[in-house]
Order: structure tokens, then sequence, then C-alpha cells
């Protein structure tokens, strides 16, 4: 459940690169690398409104979620930052997702991208089952 203050600072990377089932988007869907309508200069109009879709105040990406138990995690590698969000996907498995094309480049990951790699590793040895880590280039939506 998400608490009332936007924690996530000034990072929309899942406003923006997930697809999200709501009423209030039109066709009751908001594609994948489309900006939310709801988006502004501030961040998410919605945050604190009863009509934000559940998906949006149930969605915390893997920085986020490390960030709140361990605060001194860097910003650096928050999504926006980095170029790439981490998620949990089907429960057992973490998606790294290419936010732009070509930022992702694993021979040659930035300081910060490889602390988030490291960091998902860690992640992972701390779950008590399996979990997979999927690495995906940005897909752009046709």
């Amino acid at each position: 459940m998400a608490t009332s203050a936007n924690l996530c600072g000034e990072c929309t990377a899942c406003c923006v690169h997930l697809e999200i089932d709501g009423d209030i988007f039109e066709g009751g869907k908001k594609p994948q690398h489309v900006p939310c309508p709801k988006l502004c200069a501030t961040g998410c109009s919605i945050y604190n409104d009863p009509i934000k879709p559940e998906a949006c105040g149930e969605f915390k990406c893997i920085w986020l979620r490390v960030r709140e138990a361990v605060p001194e995690v860097s910003i650096e590698m928050r999504p926006d930052r980095v170029g790439m969000m981490a998620r949990y996907v089907g429960g057992d498995t973490i998606a790294v997702e290419e936010l732009e094309a070509g930022v992702m480049d694993m021979d040659q990951l930035t300081h910060w991208q490889q602390r988030l790699v490291d960091l998902l590793g860690g992640v992972v040895q701390d779950q008590n089952r399996p979990v997979g880590i999927v690495y995906k280039k940005f897909k752009e939506v046709s």
C-alpha cells in the first residue's frame, strides 16, 4: 500500500514505461513507454487521489523497496538516473528493463548501473526461494 508521501523523488519511470490498466485511461489502459496523462511537472497529479489506478498505488520498483528498508541506498541507482528499472514480475522473477534504447550494455555498465546489478544480486540472495533476473532491452511501441 502506498503512503501519502511520494518517496520516488523526481523519478517518474514507472509513470512512463509501465503498461497500466485503469478506468482513467482512454480504452482502459495506458500503453508501455507512453507518459501517463496524469503526469505533470511535479510528478503524479493524482498521487493522493482515490481515482489513482490500484496498480499505481501498489507498484514499487526494486530501488524504492530497498530504499525504504535501507535509506542510505544511493539516489544514483534510481531508475531515472541509471536508465534501467528493476521490478518483480510473476513473483519469482526480477525484470531489469532498459528505459531508453542503448542505455544498458551489460559489457560496459556505468558505475551506478553496476551497483544496481550488484544490489539485485543481494536481493536475490536474501530471498527464501529461487528468484531469477531477466534483462530486457528497450522495445519501441509500434
